[in-house]
């Protein structure tokens, strides 16, 4: 018998089992080789203001949002992502956050806004409000 081998006998061969710690981190090494991603592999998420969002950020009487510079900042946030640089995506965030800006990450759902989700209804008198600003 080898050290931490187990031969078996079947009818005409014998079979050498791995202790169980070796086959798995095999299995996971493979796994992770088939996994490495390629440099060029991923395209950047194209990221888009919630539509409802620049009514409620006047709505709420906020400052209007330079629009130009999140997307500028968004953009290469996304590029940094599929670039895998996350600390510098990371940093990006953090400017993005800055301004007051809030980054969705939902695959598919991809967005920005300024104004929180919770501030999202409306009273009748506040509707009536806006809807006479317009």
């Amino acid at each position: 018998m080898l050290s931490g081998v187990v031969l078996l006998y079947a009818a005409h061969a014998v079979v050498a089992l791995a202790p169980a710690r070796a086959t798995a981190t095999a299995r996971h090494a493979s796994v992770h080789a088939q996994s490495e991603p390629a440099a060029a592999a991923r395209e950047p998420i194209a990221y888009y203001r919630d539509p409802d969002d620049a009514y409620f950020e006047k709505l709420a009487k906020l400052p209007p949002v330079d629009e130009a510079a999140v997307d500028a900042l968004v953009a290469e946030r996304s590029r940094l992502r599929a670039a895998f640089e996350y600390d510098a995506a990371d940093a990006v965030k953090a400017q993005i956050l800055a301004l007051g800006v809030t980054v969705v990450d939902v695959r598919g759902q991809e967005a920005w806004y300024v104004t929180p989700r919770h501030s999202r209804t409306l009273e009748a008198a506040e509707a009536a409000e806006v809807e006479e600003g317009r």
